[in-house]
């Protein structure tokens, strides 16, 4: 993308989105229901035997270095870690809906805005904030057009398929920190910028809240105030170096996708709650759970239990 689309790009992209895209993907959701819903469950356990597998790569790796560098190495500003973001856990769900979304109601109008603030104000914050705690600022591209509509598709629940207001992290990056400490001041940074405001937090290097893999980082969604164009929600992570290093050298991101699609898979199917206590129940036993109430609240790896997508 090199600048602001015209009338017949719109249209373009429109058809795109609202009539292709969408009718593969509700032929991709059909299958997916037909095949992991099968009496015999026998795709259902491949299914959730390959997840389980591909996480467990990953556990051993990150619970060594967590233990060493953070458990052990930073003990005391771990314990400072949690209670902080617990808090400021409470302060975001009282000053931001309980649902993110973008103001914008067309991708294609999200994608612009992401365009124009990643020169104007992300890169710039997110630079800063690097210099400030002796860090690196890794860029990140832009989320894919066909990414962004799979994440809108890929949803129990069909009527959250129709809209697209919900993908906040068309524009993102990693600010890495050396320490825990360093990771700890990013935060504080950021929640004492006023030209910031933070949406979504979820806290995932406090003991509980690592995701399925055992990865642990920080992760927020927000909006630059004033920014030109209107209010566009963004997504910043908060690495620790070390598993960063871990990750790449594993593979991760290329594995994570992999995991991504299987777990998408089982949660457009039988939506995120049941996903998460039918794998949880079949890493114990072997056996597929039945009878989970599909309203069940799903932790997001936002306040304690584990978030099942990200390597």
């Amino acid at each position: 993308m090199t600048g602001a689309m015209n009338d017949g790009d719109h249209a373009k992209f429109k058809t795109l989105l609202e009539v292709d895209c969408r009718q593969f993907f509700q032929k991709r959701i059909a299958l997916y229901e037909r095949v992991l819903r099968q009496p015999d469950q026998r795709a259902l356990k491949q299914v959730m035997s390959l997840v389980l597998h591909l996480n467990k790569k990953y556990k051993d790796s990150y619970d060594g270095t967590f233990t060493t560098q953070i458990r052990e190495g930073e003990a005391a500003i771990l314990a400072e870690w949690t209670p902080y973001c617990n808090a400021l856990l409470r302060r975001v769900a009282v000053t931001s809906p309980a649902r993110v979304m973008q103001q914008q109601k067309r991708l294609e109008d999200s994608f612009e805005h992401a365009y124009v603030l990643k020169e104007s104000h992300y890169d710039p914050f997110c630079h800063k904030l690097a210099d400030a705690v002796g860090g690196k600022y890794e860029e990140a591209p832009f989320k894919g057009a066909f990414r962004a509509l799979e994440k809108t598709m890929m949803q129990h629940n069909a009527a959250d398929r129709r809209s697209t207001a919900h993908v906040v992290d068309i524009l993102r990056g990693t600010v890495s920190c050396k320490t825990l400490a360093g990771a700890l001041r990013c935060l504080q940074l950021i929640v004492e910028d006023k030209s910031f405001r933070i949406c979504r937090v979820k806290d995932r290097f406090s003991p509980g809240c690592e995701t399925s893999a055992h990865w642990r980082d920080v992760m927020l969604n927000g909006y630059f105030v004033g920014a030109p164009g209107g209010q566009h929600i963004v997504e910043i992570q908060i690495h620790h170096e070390t598993l960063g290093t871990i990750r790449k050298k594993m593979g991760g991101h290329f594995i994570y996708a992999q995991v991504r699609s299987l777990i998408e898979a089982l949660e457009v199917t039988f939506g995120a709650a049941q996903a998460r206590s039918m794998l949880t129940h079949f890493d114990r036993t072997g056996e597929v759970l039945t009878g989970v109430p599909e309203g069940a609240e799903a932790c997001d790896g936002g306040g304690g239990g584990l978030s099942l997508i990200h390597i």
